[in-house]
């Protein structure tokens, strides 16, 4: 039986301890899945912060060491779930390395557009999000027939000030991901 592997690209304040990248690893666990977690990110409190673009070069040029040990060929099945500036660096990844991968991008950045196919791709975005608009990325998508998923009325976080409907959120984000890998 060939094996599956999900690796987690985190966002530059949004490690892979934080809610969404940690469920999605349960999930993918619980299907069986190898998991990867990549750590690259800054603590939500750091306030002096280089720029994104920056971030990027920075963490593309770390990405090699941390991925080289992992035999690609061994996997039947890979998908890449990212957040933010991970969402540039996983869709940097499946290219540089010609591989074919399922991608989960959760609020990617207009970088990330290169990368993004129409196969095997889910987007996860919030209405409101202010590093990327939602008409911006609506129009991306739709010329590109790419599937997106919309948490209406919130930011860049997909948080809202009510825990309460932020653990709605989650949920369903959660069955979202879930529908998507374990196909």
């Amino acid at each position: 039986m060939k094996k599956k592997l999900a690796v987690f690209f985190p966002g530059r304040r949004y490690g892979v301890d934080c809610p969404l990248l940690y469920y999605a690893e349960k999930i993918c666990k619980n299907y069986g899945y190898e998991t990867v977690l990549l750590y690259y990110s800054e603590h939500r409190d750091v306030k002096d912060m280089i720029s994104i673009s920056e971030n990027i070069k920075q963490v593309k040029d770390d990405l090699e060491q941390k991925l080289s040990p992992i035999k690609w060929k061994d996997y039947e099945k890979i998908v890449f779930v990212s957040k933010s500036i991970g969402t540039v660096l996983a869709g940097y990844t499946e290219q540089k390395n010609h591989l074919h991968v399922h991608q989960i991008y959760l609020t990617p950045l207009e970088e990330t557009f290169p990368y993004m196919k129409k196969e095997n791709t889910m987007v996860i975005a919030g209405t409101r999000d202010p590093y990327l608009p939602a008409e911006r990325l609506k129009q991306f998508c739709e010329e590109n027939r790419i599937e997106v998923r919309w948490i209406e009325g919130v930011r860049h976080s997909l948080e809202e000030e009510s825990v309460r409907k932020t653990l709605l959120h989650l949920e369903q984000i959660m069955e979202w991901i879930e529908e998507f890998i374990k196909d």
